[in-house]
């Protein structure tokens, strides 16, 4: 499974840390770990997308959040969502907690192997402009839409990842509340 060397902390329901375990380790077991999403939006408060590249094992060419991340072992949701930036948008920018850690459960298959994903979530923003420079291995290419074009495209049929679809309305809910 993908990721089998990075160590991340588990967590119980009340994200207390309880043990470490590799992140394939974790989706393989449902153990409950911390994740988080950036939402980079600029200054006319337009939400910038991802579309996940073509060689990504998990909805390839699906539009996703500007970034999606797993705290890894010991670090701060804040610091996992800078990094984040840099590495899949080449960007450095500050974040801000935009949301509480709430749990969310979601389960698939990967090849022949069943994944389950139990994360304590985070939402955190980010203002920026660009430029970006995406890493090409995790994005094939982004784009920033107001709230309007966000609900046509996802209206049209376009693919988007399970995630996107399931935390919109909480998206749009922070970035209209702003």
């Amino acid at each position: 499974m993908e990721y089998d060397g990075e160590l991340i902390d588990i967590v119980s329901e009340n994200n207390e840390v309880i043990g470490k375990a590799t992140r394939g380790e974790a989706h393989r077991k449902g153990l409950i770990h911390r994740a988080l999403s950036v939402l980079v939006i600029s200054s006319k408060g337009e939400l910038l997308l991802q579309q996940r590249s073509a060689s990504r094992s998990i909805h390839a060419l699906s539009w996703d959040l500007s970034t999606s991340e797993h705290v890894q072992s010991g670090e701060a949701f804040e610091s996992a969502g800078e990094r984040s930036l840099k590495e899949e948008l080449g960007i450095t920018a500050n974040v801000i907690k935009a949301s509480s850690p709430k749990l969310q459960k979601r389960e698939y298959h990967l090849k022949s192997e069943m994944v389950y994903e139990n994360e304590i979530v985070l939402s955190l923003t980010a203002n920026h402009e660009g430029p970006f420079k995406p890493d090409p291995n995790e994005v094939a290419q982004v784009s920033f839409f107001s709230v309007d074009e966000i609900e046509k495209i996802i209206e049209s049929g376009e693919k988007f990842t399970p995630w996107f679809i399931d935390e919109w309305e909480n998206v749009k809910s922070l970035i209209v509340n702003r």
